[in-house]
């Protein structure tokens, strides 16, 4: 059952994991006001969805129902007790029920089911909290590059409140925002190998990261072991003296790194593309992948991405511009960002069956944050016409 049959239970849950969440955030950023209103807002509308929402126009796909209900049996089975899952003989059959290795998710359900009981809910009340702590993440790794803490607050929130993260975080039961954490988490020890002197955690942590990837989205191993590869001998390369070098480097992630990937890509896969319907043109399949959906051509059981659908035609201008001032200044700093965005463009741009919002939830790491560089610009660009301004009529006689 979607939406709330009883709701006691719900509202002891979702105030539970505000506090947990408002606990963490003034934790990290000492300031009162983001630690409370970014918590509220997600939460509101994840309220306002299982109590009134649901019950008229309720949200279901495919894969939420399946993981929900699988994992309820699991769960029953196991009658709530977590030792079930020390039991080669029992994770065997949770991978029987998802049908091969990935079978995180039916054990995050089964978690989310001792912690918060036996509801749809508990799992998209986990899944808002670890959007939070993905937030978390990507604002530690913007200031461990040197970028200014004013800037990445206003990216926290940005990225907290986005469009595309309250979409697939607030009111489904599918496991795209716990892999963008994971994924975010990744990304953010790499770039500690490089900026600090620490090896051991960073390098332990990835070793976590890629083991439990292997059981929600396998192939991110291979994506994040490939970004790892070419981060690290860019930065090598960096090293060598020559005024050509920054230009030189930029066209070859730019435009060579994806050449070469996707010559390599398309023969090792070729037989996986065949039976798949073949390959599309990856340059159509690249565009299509950023751009859909188109707000008109919205499914009736994707209606909750029409909001989101359309702000993200909206500042497709944002987009572009904000993609112009990070290879302006932030290019080396943030470079494994770049590199993954463009792994994994490659990738999806070549299968017609994931050139779906849903998989591009996984890149909600970089997009908001080139929307976030466009915005806060023009913010800046206010602020400095306004107060030029000001002085000028205070200067007048």
């Amino acid at each position: 059952m979607i939406f709330v049959d009883d709701i006691v239970p719900f509202l002891v849950s979702i105030t539970l994991m505000f506090f947990i969440s408002t606990i963490v955030l003034y934790a990290t950023l000492k300031k009162a006001s983001y630690a409370i209103i970014i918590p509220l807002v997600k939460y509101s509308i994840c309220l306002i969805y299982f109590v009134l929402w649901s019950k008229y126009s309720p949200i279901i796909l495919l894969d939420d129902q399946t993981y929900f209900q699988e994992s309820k049996v699991v769960f029953e089975n196991a009658k709530g007790s977590i030792g079930y899952l020390f039991s080669f003989e029992n994770i065997a059959y949770i991978s029987s029920l998802a049908g091969g290795t990935h079978f995180g998710y039916y054990i995050y359900n089964f978690l989310s089911f001792l912690l918060l009981g036996q509801h749809y809910y508990s799992p998209v009340l986990l899944n808002i909290f670890f959007s939070i702590l993905t937030g978390i993440l990507l604002y530690k790794t913007l200031l461990l590059v040197g970028i200014n803490r004013k800037f990445s607050l206003f990216f926290l929130f940005f990225f907290s409140l986005h469009w595309d993260i309250l979409s697939w975080s607030s009111f489904i039961n599918l496991k795209d925002i716990l892999v963008l954490f994971f994924t975010v988490w990744a990304l953010n020890c790499l770039i500690k190998l490089h900026y600090t002197s620490k090896r051991l955690i960073p390098v332990a942590s990835l070793f976590l990261i890629g083991f439990v990837l292997l059981f929600f989205r396998f192939y991110l191993v291979y994506f994040l072991g490939l970004t790892a590869f070419i981060y690290f001998g860019v930065i090598l390369l960096y090293k060598l003296k020559s005024r050509w070098k920054s230009i030189i480097l930029r066209i070859t992630i730019l435009l060579l790194m994806p050449i070469c990937f996707y010559i390599a890509f398309t023969r090792v896969l070729s037989k996986t593309l065949t039976e798949m319907g073949g390959s599309t043109n990856v340059v159509v399949g690249f565009i299509r992948f950023l751009l859909t959906p188109f707000p008109l051509t919205i499914e009736k059981n994707y209606s909750f991405l029409l909001i989101s659908s359309v702000l993200h035609w909206v500042f497709l201008p944002f987009l572009i511009y904000g993609f112009y001032v990070f290879l302006k200044r932030y290019f080396f700093a943030l470079l494994p960002f770049l590199i993954l965005t463009l792994l994994l463009c490659i990738f999806y741009g070549s299968f017609a069956e994931l050139q779906g919002p849903r998989h591009r939830v996984l890149l909600s790491f970089f997009i908001p944050l080139l929307q976030a560089l466009s915005l806060f610009e023009i913010i800046k660009l206010f602020i400095k016409s306004k107060t030029k301004k000001c002085v000028e009529s205070l200067e007048q006689p």
